[in-house]
């Protein structure tokens, strides 16, 4: 497409407003439509209107395609001649406000020149033309949208129905009305100990319970710490030297059978089993 662009510049009272005329293309066929456009630059700070130009004849149909209240600055007409030759677009000439919205004065859109031409020359070209592709054809019913919209309910109700069918979970709450004191579960647990249990889950179970039990008791954090660093905080335990020294001696015991280190017999187990309820009861 041909592109003619004619720079029009009036510089009126420093204002610098600039008018540019274009027309899409200087030829057409009869019955073609031809875009004119009205553009104007450097009017920001300028009050101006565009006038309504309408011209309907024998020969030529001008009609406005854009109002300038949409694109303030630009304005487009829609240019069909019934008949050929040699053609300008009409004078046209926007309208300059002052600052009471009088006009004050009226600048001038340069004049654009552009050819008609019949179409008859055209059909006694017996040439083949550029085969013209399908024209899209819109279903009577929407075929697409009906599938996708059962695929979504479908989909829907497969989600609603998994949702009804999840497990729930059922918390059960705490009686603590009816909790075991420290001593009472350390009793129960060794009660429980059986000694014909290999020797090293016996002694991994008995120093769980001591441990439970003093963390229970005192507040320290025994079971998570190894006997070593138990060793090492004895200004946490509220308990006599004694005392602290037996449980000492009976988690060095356990480590060494729960690494392979003794091995005790049945007698022994028994005997250190006693050794802790008794120590459980001084504490």
């Amino acid at each position: 497409m041909i592109y003619i662009v004619i720079f029009f510049q009036s510089i009126l009272f420093s204002k610098g407003i600039q008018i540019r005329s274009e027309l899409d293309t200087n030829s057409a066929y009869i019955g073609n439509v031809i875009k004119w456009s009205i553009i104007v630059k450097g009017g920001e700070k300028t009050n101006y209107n565009f006038p309504y130009l309408k011209i309907d004849n024998e020969s030529t149909k001008i009609t406005q395609v854009m109002s300038s209240k949409d694109i303030l600055n630009r304005l487009d007409f829609e240019i069909i001649s019934w008949d050929t030759g040699r053609f300008i677009t009409p004078n046209y000439s926007i309208e300059i406000l002052d600052d009471y919205g009088e006009i004050d004065f009226l600048m001038q859109a340069p004049e654009l020149e552009y050819s008609i031409f019949s179409t008859l020359p055209t059909l006694e070209d017996r040439s083949f033309r550029p085969l013209k592709g399908p024209v899209p054809v819109k279903d009577v019913w929407p075929i697409k949208n009906i599938i996708l919209f059962i695929l979504i309910l479908m989909t829907t109700y497969g989600i609603i129905l998994i949702w009804r069918k999840r497990i729930k979970k059922i918390y059960k709450k705490l009686d603590y009305d009816f909790t075991e004191s420290p001593k009472d579960r350390a009793y129960r647990r060794l009660e429980e100990l059986n000694s014909s249990q290999f020797t090293k889950e016996f002694y991994t179970q008995l120093s769980h319970i001591f441990r439970e039990y003093i963390e229970r008791k005192y507040y320290i954090r025994t079971l998570e710490m190894t006997t070593e660093e138990i060793n090492k905080s004895r200004r946490f335990f509220p308990i006599e030297d004694i005392q602290f020294n037996e449980l000492i001696t009976f988690l060095n015991r356990a480590d060494n059978v729960k690494y392979a280190l003794q091995l005790p017999g049945e007698s022994e187990m028994n005997s250190d089993k006693k050794k802790i309820k008794s120590l459980i009861i001084k504490l």
